[in-house]
């Protein structure tokens, strides 16, 4: 009987003195009250509401994905179709579910950019920039054919180099790579 409830050692004997003075003064033991005053789940937990809710998320673009959005969407769509209540859920307890249904929480940083393409100087510098990338051409090798099979090798003068265009697309360099 050490055992009774999984508590500590010293439970089960103030237990047993209480049942005691409560049997002396009435003459019976009252019922137990543990659990008898636990919550009902969630609704939230529900399997269907959760994957409606997921779903929903799922579909939304990535910096419309905040709690503020989900609890618009729970009080104002779903809970009105679903229970024909309209309801009030706190924001904590949208994260909270957001979290069980898989979701993490990223801080999404909303930046313009602005890249001053159409400025007069830009401009200028890009004409600038593509004369002289039509003199290089002349240097470097050509390819064609549907795999770029056939290498056309330049017309170099005596004394110049050939080019090589070497161009990336979003590739990562570090510094001592060969």
């Amino acid at each position: 009987m050490e055992n009774v409830y999984n508590q500590t050692n010293t439970y089960l004997p103030l237990a047993i003195r209480k049942w005691g003075k409560e049997y002396i003064a009435t003459g019976y033991i009252s019922q137990r009250q543990q659990g008898r005053f636990i919550r009902p789940p969630f609704v939230l937990a529900d399997e269907a509401i959760a994957n409606a809710t997921s779903n929903w998320i799922r579909q939304q673009k990535i910096e419309k994905r905040t709690a503020s959005n989900v609890k618009r969407y729970i009080d104002q769509i779903l809970y009105p179709v679903k229970f024909g209540v309209v309801r009030d859920i706190s924001l904590s307890i949208i994260n909270k579910y957001m979290k069980t249904w898989g979701f993490s929480f990223r801080k999404f940083t909303s930046t313009v950019y602005v890249d001053g393409h159409e400025r007069e100087d830009v401009i200028k510098y890009r004409e600038e920039w593509s004369q002289r990338m039509m003199t290089y051409k002349r240097r470097m090798e050509e390819y064609s054919r549907d795999n770029m099979e056939v290498v056309e090798e330049p017309k170099v003068l005596h004394g110049e180099k050939k080019l090589v265009l070497v161009t990336h697309d979003e590739s990562t360099f570090y510094a001592y790579d060969r």
